[in-house]
């Protein structure tokens, strides 16, 4: 089965893609911040990597999930990113 880290830090969310993504016969690493999508990332060599843009309260810039996906591309073997955002 592969695997797709999904990084949001608003349960709800998470919640909503795992069960998308396991009725689309996919494992859905949930994490809720960029250093434990790192991590998840680094450990389990997704498929994709689908990833909100902003995480701290009131930050609407983006930089934050920039800068995890500049993290995510310096991998080996990285893995395609998708970013989302609400804003």
């Amino acid at each position: 089965m592969q695997s797709i880290v999904v990084c949001d830090d608003q349960s709800d969310v998470l919640d909503a893609l795992g069960f998308l993504l396991k009725g689309a016969g996919y494992h859905a690493e949930l994490t809720a911040s960029p250093d434990q999508a790192l991590e998840a990332g680094a450990q389990s060599r997704p498929a994709l990597v689908l990833t909100d843009m902003n995480f701290t309260r009131d930050t609407t810039s983006g930089a934050e999930g920039l800068a995890l996906l500049d993290a995510i591309r310096g991998l080996h073997d990285a893995p395609p990113v998708i970013v989302m955002t609400a804003w």
